[in-house]
């Protein structure tokens, strides 16, 4: 924010917005910003009371956590709440990111937004989930309540019983193909095994050992 210079403030773009230089961003990447109307009008107001072209737009700086702290006071704000977090410049940014869940952003978006590398730092750090419409959600859901829908646990007789085991893939056991082609690629030499569809049914795929047959008589391309 100190390094913000006009020139990086695009007001009078059909979207405002605010082209980030990557030498004054903490991960050194560039970004746009995009900006909501009330803060556009405000930086327009800024920038014809005394902003020039080649100038800084906080040109005395940016307030200090001091200053943060008594305007806090003056708006009756208290500094830390009762969970005890403390209001500070860093906690604008989980206001934001809160602000984005609420409004129903989509979480790929808000991450965009807040320019992060990982969704669950956007969803799991920067969301408050005390403010989350819990209650207004559950509401939605249809009463009286459809059919219960069948699930891979249909077997189970209780809540405490376990879950049903996978079977076993280790019995089975995978072997090379020869390729007698001459002229073949050796990348189309795959292994297969008796059931192909055993990787979808169990879920993960088998830990065959393979059992190389003798390749004396297969005409294979050299190396």
């Amino acid at each position: 924010m100190k390094q913000l210079m006009w020139s990086d403030v695009h007001l009078d773009a059909p979207k405002p917005f605010i082209d980030v230089r990557a030498s004054t961003t903490k991960n050194k990447k560039s970004a746009l910003i995009p900006l909501v109307p009330a803060l556009a009008d405000a930086l327009r107001s800024l920038r014809a009371a005394r902003g020039e072209a080649s100038s800084r737009v906080f040109r005395n700086g940016v307030p200090t956590a001091e200053t943060l702290r008594d305007d806090l006071k003056a708006c009756r704000i208290a500094v830390c709440d009762d969970l005890g977090r403390i209001v500070d410049f860093h906690a604008l940014r989980h206001t934001f990111g809160t602000m984005l869940a609420l409004a129903g952003i989509p979480p790929r978006v808000a991450m965009e937004l807040m320019r992060h590398s990982d969704m669950r730092l956007t969803q799991n750090t920067y969301t408050d989930a005390t403010l989350l419409p819990l209650f207004n959600e559950v509401e939605k859901l249809p009463c009286p309540s459809p059919s219960p829908r069948a699930s891979l646990n249909s077997a189970k007789t209780g809540q405490n019983e376990g879950k049903p085991a996978q079977s076993d893939p280790a019995h089975m056991s995978g072997k090379i193909v020869a390729i007698s082609e001459r002229g073949t690629h050796l990348a189309k030499a795959v292994p297969s095994w008796e059931n192909p569809e055993l990787a979808e049914r169990v879920g993960f795929e088998p830990d065959f050992r393979l059992e190389a047959k003798s390749l004396e008589n297969a005409d294979l391309v050299d190396g």
